[in-house]
C-alpha cells in the first residue's frame, strides 16, 4: 500500500492576499475561488490568520485552473507588493 504524504504547516494571510490579487488581474472572482478550496474569505481581513498549506496548494491550483494560465503560479509573482511575504520575496526576486 503506497504511503500518503502529509504535509503540515501554515502560510500567512499575506501570501494568500497576494495569490488573491494575481487572480484578480486575470478575473477571477476571489471571494469564489476562495470558498472553492474552503478558505474563508474573512482571512483577508486578519493579518493574524494563518491557512493550511493544504488549502494555499488547493487555491494555487484553482487559481490556475479559473484564470486559464497554466503558469499563473509563475506569472503571480508579478502581483505581489515588494517586500509583503518577507523570505518569500527573496525567492520571487532573486535573479
Amino acid at each position: 500500500m503506497a504511503e500518503t504524504l502529509r504535509v503540515r504547516g501554515s502560510v500567512s494571510f499575506k501570501l494568500i492576499a497576494g495569490m488573491i490579487a494575481a487572480g484578480e488581474t486575470y478575473g477571477v472572482d476571489p471571494e469564489a475561488a476562495l470558498r472553492a478550496v474552503k478558505i474563508d474569505p474573512k482571512c483577508l481581513t486578519d493579518p493574524d490568520v494563518r491557512v493550511p498549506v493544504v488549502k494555499e496548494q488547493a487555491l494555487w491550483n484553482e487559481l490556475a485552473e479559473r484564470s486559464g494560465d497554466p503558469y499563473f503560479g509563475l506569472h503571480a509573482q508579478r502581483h505581489f507588493v515588494p517586500g509583503a511575504i518577507d523570505v518569500l520575496d527573496y525567492v520571487f526576486r532573486r535573479g
